[in-house]
């Protein structure tokens, strides 16, 4: 216990001169004279410096928020394939040669999103793709992406293509503007 009495001493010495009471200075503290007290298990558990703080402006505890790979199976050992997520914007010659038109490269102003995954020395009829609303599955035997999409998509009026030369699934989901 002369460790703990020696860390309340130690957080009595870095407490601010307007956190003390009436005489506004540190009184002197004798470990001896502290009485011991009983530290909560969570503490006990960890080593000194460890032991976690709440942060008092969070709105959610951490054991509370899902993180993105608790929906997948533990045991799961398949590779992730190579992806990239590109962005299309429909543009018209007052958009591009005059300047005329309000939109910018950036993705606030793209209609769709294009996602590329390699599946080398597969086939289509090996690949199995579930795309919802803003999470997109694409699997086979050996290997398994499952992303979630920076923007929520109009999922039922995707198309997805096949391109056995370079054995790259393209899936083209129309981007939902309302919601973001």
């Amino acid at each position: 216990m002369s460790a703990f009495n020696d860390l309340l001493a130690l957080s009595d010495l870095l407490r601010p001169e307007e956190d003390y009471e009436d005489d506004r200075k540190p009184s002197s503290i004798n470990p001896s004279s502290i009485a011991p007290v009983s530290l909560p298990i969570e503490a006990r558990d960890r080593p000194i410096g460890q032991i976690k703080v709440k942060d008092p402006k969070a709105i959610w505890d951490e054991d509370e928020i899902t993180s993105d790979g608790e929906d997948e199976e533990f045991g799961d050992t398949r590779k992730r394939p190579k992806h990239e997520i590109l962005y299309k914007q429909d543009v018209m010659t007052e958009d591009v040669f005059l300047g005329l038109g309000d939109k910018d490269p950036s993705t606030a102003h793209c209609d769709a999103m294009v996602v590329k995954i390699q599946f080398p020395g597969h086939t289509l009829r090996q690949i199995d793709l579930d795309v919802k609303h803003q999470k997109l599955v694409a699997q086979s035997s050996t290997m398994k992406l499952s992303t979630f999409l920076p923007y929520p998509v109009k999922h039922k009026e995707g198309k997805a293509k096949w391109d056995p030369k370079t054995e790259t699934l393209s899936i083209t989901l129309p981007i939902i503007r309302e919601e973001w």
